[in-house]
């Protein structure tokens, strides 16, 4: 059962991350610059916390809808990561040869993004199930503290990883 609600939650979001992606490729938008921090860390980082407080104070529909919203959130990344780089690199070439930005994506684009999609789909399946099978076999309510200092250092990560290279020397040196 909790495989399948996995299977099913990443699902929902997936297929609504792919259909906002698209919707931003064909207007020529991009996502909010704060998606950039639902990268694999941040994901892990959240999801953490989000799991934590759904078995430790019996917040499961809630929790649900949030582990919902940062799912959307991280495939929405995943998917704009894969679009910036084949989008940058292809489009220009591509569109020369007389295609519209229709066919480019239906012929072109989305195979890219789905393939980097698929691979964050079973990452996030994968996460989702042990995180609720972990979560799920502990009788004890867990201390605070092993689930806050890693979602902590996570983010942190998350931050370095997202932002530039000259910034984050900037601040370390």
């Amino acid at each position: 059962m909790v495989l399948l609600k996995s299977l099913f939650i990443n699902a929902i979001s997936f297929l609504i991350a792919f259909a906002v992606i698209r919707l931003l490729i064909m207007k020529n938008k991009e996502p909010y610059h704060f998606v950039d921090y639902f990268n694999l860390y941040g994901l892990t980082s959240f999801l953490l916390v989000c799991f934590y407080l759904k078995y430790l104070n019996d917040l499961t529909i809630l929790m649900e809808i949030i582990a919902f919203f940062i799912l959307f959130l991280f495939y929405l990344r995943s998917f704009d990561a894969a679009t910036k780089k084949y989008h940058e690199r292809f489009k220009i070439t591509i569109l020369s040869f007389g295609y519209s930005k229709k066919t480019y994506f239906n012929n072109f684009l989305s195979k890219k993004i789905l393939m980097r999609g698929v691979e964050a789909f079973l990452f996030a399946v994968s996460f989702y199930y042990f995180m609720d099978k972990l979560f799920l076999s502990i009788p004890i309510i867990l201390n605070p503290m092993i689930i806050i200092i890693p979602s902590i250092l996570l983010f942190f990560t998350t931050i370095v990883k997202s932002s530039k290279i000259n910034k984050t020397y900037r601040i370390l040196k």
